[in-house]
């Protein structure tokens, strides 16, 4: 587009004129017009002098539309004028969409507050009236964030006694994380940032001989580990496994060995689990009519006693 500089003494005028018809001229930077903008300037300066003679009020009274300066082309604001300066107002308050994001995000800024009788919320960055960013009449700005950066907003022009701020977080580092076999790890937009989810399976409950190693390979948990083999037990004993210990305790005893004749052996079986008693007692011997068998314990063996009673005297032709 055709366009031709604009003597500096002009400026002012342009940048009352940018005011009021700012919804077709606020994109024209402040040292240069397009000449489409030549006719309007002139139009305006003639609708001044009308003004002057008649009741209606001027232009610049009527209210403005709401709009959104970009920053590239706010130098006209801070160019040769004083600010419109605020001091002892109420701070906005002020939140943002996302208070981290990736480099080149878009961010939306709210902004809830009281612009005091001002026209515009004033946005800058890094300090409170310098590094402007963009101006609006509305509640919300759009941001483009690269770094991390905090953004100051006053309602007017404002020193650096009455701006609220907030810090939006540029996130730099979006390698993603080495996860464990349970693990899944998700970009997550936001926050820009990888979320890490999933836990490792519960360990076994494992017993005191056993241990329990989580293999990555299978993902799972690996029990190794086997019980002490179980002791031989007679057959009246019982081998229980201690876990405390982690040992075998073997209980039981032997049956009482019964009592037996001095003739008679006991034996244990195992396989009746009882015992077995064996031997007789020798036979009584034969004894004569006047004599007793007794079985002697002591000796074991029968004793013999008695006597054959004495052979009477006899006649010549007697026989006993």
């Amino acid at each position: 587009m055709f366009t031709m500089d604009v003597l500096y003494s002009t400026e002012h005028t342009l940048s009352r004129l940018c005011d009021n018809f700012r919804f077709f001229l606020c994109s024209i930077k402040i040292n240069r017009i397009s000449v489409i903008g030549l006719p309007i300037f002139f139009l305006y300066l003639f609708s001044v002098s009308l003004n002057a003679n008649n009741s209606n009020p001027p232009i610049n009274d009527l209210p403005s539309p709401e709009i959104v300066h970009h920053e590239e082309h706010l130098s006209f604001l801070n160019h040769n004028k004083t600010p419109n300066l605020i001091t002892d107002i109420e701070l906005p308050e002020l939140s943002v969409s996302h208070t981290y994001c990736c480099s080149g995000s878009q961010v939306t800024l709210s902004i809830n507050g009281n612009l005091n009788g001002n026209m515009f919320w004033y946005i800058y960055k890094d300090s409170c009236g310098s590094n402007l960013v963009g101006i609006t009449s509305g509640n919300s700005y759009l941001l483009t964030v690269y770094s991390t950066t905090t953004y100051y907003v006053s309602a007017g022009q404002s020193t650096s006694s009455n701006c609220a701020n907030i810090t939006v977080n540029v996130n730099s580092s979006q390698t993603q994380p080495t996860t464990a076999c349970y693990e899944t790890a998700t970009f997550d937009d936001a926050s820009c940032s990888w979320v890490v989810t999933g836990d490792q399976p519960d360990e076994p409950t494992t017993a005191c001989y056993e241990t329990a190693t989580f293999d990555d390979a299978s993902c799972s948990w690996v029990v190794t580990g086997t019980q002490p083999t179980c002791p031989a037990t007679a057959c009246y004993e019982t081998a229980t496994f201690d876990d405390a210990t982690c040992s075998w305790i073997i209980t039981g005893t032997q049956p009482d060995e019964p009592t037996t004749a001095c003739y008679e052996t006991a034996t244990f079986d195992d396989a009746s689990c009882s015992w077995v008693v064996t031997g007789t007692q020798p036979d009584e011997p034969t004894t004569a009519c006047y004599e007793t068998a007794t079985f002697d314990d002591a000796s074991c063996s029968w004793v013999v006693t008695g006597t054959q009673p004495d052979e009477p005297t006899t006649a010549c032709y007697e026989t006993a």
